[in-house]
Formats: C-alpha cells, structure tokens, sequence
C-alpha cells in the first residue's frame, strides 16, 4: 500500500478454493472486491495484473480494469478464476488510484482434478489383466478387504460423522490416494465414499441399459441390454458385483442380505423412473455372481484376480453378447506406439483398438503415421510430471481436457 489513497476496499485478500474443499478443473470461480471513493472529486483507477500468456495452465480474468468514481459512489470488481491444469497459485492485482498510490490484493488458489463427480475414466487407471478400472476404487477396495471392513455389520449403510467423512473425502480428492489409519471409523467412511463414487457419477453407471419391455428373466434380453453399455463401464459393473459379492461371503459378520444390498446400490446406478426395474436386474446378475463364486469353491477379490480367473472370465460368463478378447491379437502390420487390436466374441468377431494411454477406444484403425485424428481447432499435449500424462486443448474455446474430445 503506497500512500493513503481516496479510497476503501472491500477486502484485500482472494481466496479461491484454498481451504478444504478442491476446486474441480474447468470450474470457473468467481470472487467480487468493492472499490468505494472516499475524495471529494472524481477518482480514476487501473487495475494491473499479470499477462494471460504467463498463466497457460489457467485462466483468471478481472472485469472491470479500470474506471472513474464520483465522490461518494462505489463499483464492483469482478475476478474469475479457472483452472486448466493443477495449480497452487499466489499473486497479487495491483489497483493504481489517480496513477500515484497502489493498493496491493493478495490472490491464492488451488485446484485439481478431484475424484468424485467425475467421468471415472478420466481418473488414473490401473490395469487388471489388461482391463483399466480406476486405481483410486482399487485402493478403497483394498483398504476396506485388507483390514476386515468388509465384515462390520451393516457396512456400506452405517455412515460415521459426516464431518469426518467429508474430511476423508477430500483428502482423497487432493492426494488421489488413501492413506488413513485402520480404525472402525474410517473403514465405514471408505465404505460409504465408493457408494458415493458411484452415486456422484456424472452420468449413472446403468443409465445407458434400455429397460423399457426388458424381461430380466430372459438371458437374450439381458445381454442385449448390455450390449448397449461399453466395455469400461461393462467392467467397472463386474467389478461392483465382485465387491457385492465379497460382501454377501461375509453375511455371518456384516448381516447382509442380497434384497437389502440391491435396496441400498440400485438408487446409485440408475435414475429413479426405472428404479424397480433396476433393483430387479441387479438381483439377478448379483444372485448369478454369488452362484458362481459358490460353485467354484473360491471367494472374488480385486486383489486376487491375478490369481484366479480373470475378469475377462465374469464378464464373458455374465455378459457373453458383449464378451471381449484380453489377450490381445496385433495385427500383423505394425499399429502406431501405444495401440493395440481387440476383438469381440460376437458372432461378427469384429475388431477394435484401444490406447490405455489416451484412453481411447474406437473401431476403425489407428493411422499409420501414429498421427491422432482430432476434431478441428483441437491439439494434443503431454504433461511435464513423469507419468506424462495426455491432455486435450483448444485454443480458440479455451478449453483443456482430459477426455479425447468429440467436436
């Protein structure tokens, strides 16, 4: 602060999501300061700030950048912030008063990809005999197995402190991982926040099934309707079974019914308007998932898949319309670095190509040159962290991503 200017503001310091909560990449934020003339004649202000081309991993826009008050009147000053990439920012806005005195705001803002509420295969991925599922739902998995969650009684319903488990939630949203300690309560807050990775989809795992006229005791009916899901989200829906499943082996410890399972899981997989429907379906392929596992003497584990048949195995049992080939068969000319052909076991065994690394599946050939074929206007980056991660940019919208875009 240079001086005594003629005028006050509202605050000094912006804060954008710099507390607990994560800021989702993309979401635009918005703070708003108050300029108010305190001199007797008119006051001219400037507002400075750093040049967009020294924030390229995100956008902060003020609005207006300068102005005349009239004595006694006072106007709003609007900052945006929107991160494209994680960030942990600190800055300063210079607001220059009649060009002689500074007033000096303090700008802090964090942000990154959180893991709930968001498209699950855009998290990272972690490949079970060749089947990408998100790591963070392998972690969960793992702590609640590892350390007997899945025995507590009434587990995935009894919910601790929700201050607590929010305090869990963001953890996991800033770190991507779990690190907590094996008590009782953090057990029933892991339990509760797969149950809310699911519900906070932004697009419910069962959504795409067409249940109207769908006989759920007709075995072509079933696999038609899943031939409408893709093979990601096929996946991530055995894997849910395989953990309801875990969960029904250990009934003499968590009392748990298959009635009150679906009762409590079908709410998160489908809209409302089919929420019988779906309840009646998921009974059916969780009592089939159950048999199975009693039959072959053996108990499923995410952890243990490496060591009993795969999950290429479940879903080509519960889901043969849409049964797919793990072990992929190249072809004989050379695919570009990062590609690999698939085939269904339709009756058409038709082919498909899939690149773990940009998370993109399609079913016509990758071009030779390895070149990716984009939408207009769209370029492809890599980060700078080790892991080099792919990303999707537009420079014309302003837009940064992780999905491979459409349009």
């Amino acid at each position: 602060l240079d001086g005594v200017p003629d005028v006050n503001l509202s605050k000094y310091f912006v804060s954008f999501h710099a507390g607990t909560e994560v800021q989702p990449l993309t979401e635009v934020q918005y703070e708003t300061i108050v300029i108010t003339s305190r001199a007797s004649g008119k006051v001219t202000f400037e507002v400075e700030c750093q040049p967009e081309s020294k924030w390229p991993q995100y956008k902060f826009t003020v609005y207006p950048k300068g102005g005349i008050l009239k004595k006694g009147k006072a106007e709003e000053i609007s900052i945006s912030f929107m991160a494209q990439q994680k960030v942990d920012l600190k800055d300063v806005i210079v607001i220059n008063i009649n060009g002689v005195h500074r007033l000096v705001i303090a700008v802090k803002a964090d942000a990154e990809m959180p893991v709930f509420g968001v498209d699950p295969f855009s998290l990272d991925m972690v490949s079970l005999n060749g089947i990408m599922l998100p790591r963070i739902l392998d972690e969960m998995r793992a702590f609640l197995t590892n350390h007997g969650g899945l025995r507590l009684p009434w587990i995935f319903q009894n919910t601790p402190d929700p201050a607590q488990t929010n305090s869990v939630k963001q953890q996991i949203n800033r770190s991507h991982t779990v690190s907590l300690k094996a008590t009782e309560s953090n057990l029933y807050s892991i339990a509760h926040l797969i149950l809310l990775f699911f519900t906070e989809l932004p697009q419910p795992l069962l959504s795409p099934l067409p249940l109207d006229g769908l006989v759920v005791t007709d075995k072509d009916h079933i696999n038609e309707a899943f031939s409408a899901m893709s093979l990601q989200s096929m996946a991530l829906f055995v894997w849910l079974l395989d953990l309801l499943t875990d969960v029904m082996n250990a009934k003499e410890h968590n009392h748990a019914t298959m009635r009150w399972l679906v009762d409590l899981w079908a709410p998160a997989l489908h809209t409302q308007a089919n929420l019988e429907k779906v309840k009646a379906l998921l009974l059916q392929q969780l009592a089939q998932s159950v048999n199975i596992t009693a039959t072959s003497h053996r108990t499923l584990s995410l952890n243990q898949l490496t060591n009993h048949a795969t999950l290429k195995a479940r879903v080509g049992h519960l889901l043969p319309s849409q049964q797919f080939d793990i072990e992929a068969q190249q072809e004989e000319e050379r695919l570009p670095p990062g590609w690999k052909k698939f085939f269904t076991k339709t009756p058409r065994h038709r082919p498909f190509y899939h690149n773990a690394q940009l998370n993109r599946t399609q079913w016509h050939p990758p071009t030779s040159d390895g070149e990716i074929a984009l939408p207009p206007g769209w370029t492809i980056h890599k980060t700078k962290t080790p892991k080099q991660r792919v990303f999707f940019h537009h420079k014309g919208m302003g837009k940064t991503q992780w999905e491979f875009p459409t349009a």
